[in-house]
């Protein structure tokens, strides 16, 4: 039987840039670290429900927590595609020394679209006006509506 196509695989004939390889794994393991880093720090867009409360008049928790997700998330899932990526184009004998650097850079991309979600959430409301009946209440001042002129003592 005749095999069909070329009888040299294109592959075997190029050589394995060791250089390339060496880069890519680097790239790779520094990556794990900085996406578990990016990670982390994707938790504390949770902390845009701190400005929930008095100055707010609507926080959608639901819309926070996607957000937050996107920003916890998303760096890990890419980190994994990366690593799927690069190992194929090395298998291809291609360079594969720029995933590493352009994940990193996309994970922060997307994790800032993640905050940007999150701040969707929270939508801020009206100032409520002053009482002197509130405890710790703050008399805005005339020409500057959040600066306390006077609080209330309880």
């Amino acid at each position: 039987m005749t095999p069909i196509g070329p009888t040299t695989s294109s592959r075997a004939s190029r050589p394995v840039d060791a250089g390339d390889l060496v880069a890519t794994i680097a790239g790779l393991l520094l990556l794990a670290a900085g996406m578990v880093w990016r990670a982390w720090t994707g938790l504390w867009v949770s902390a845009v429900s701190g400005r929930c409360g008095d100055l707010v008049s609507a926080c959608n928790d639901e819309v926070i927590a996607i957000g937050t997700a996107i920003a916890v998330v998303a760096p890990l899932v890419l980190w994994f595609a990366a690593l799927v990526v690069a190992i194929v184009r090395l298998a291809k004998r291609r360079a594969a020394w720029w995933v590493a650097p352009a994940a990193f850079v996309v994970a922060i991309i997307v994790q800032y679209g993640g905050a940007a979600v999150a701040q969707l959430g929270v939508q801020p409301g009206p100032r409520p006006a002053w009482s002197s009946e509130q405890p710790g209440a703050c008399r805005p001042a005339p020409d500057d509506p959040y600066r306390c002129t006077e609080y209330r003592r309880w």
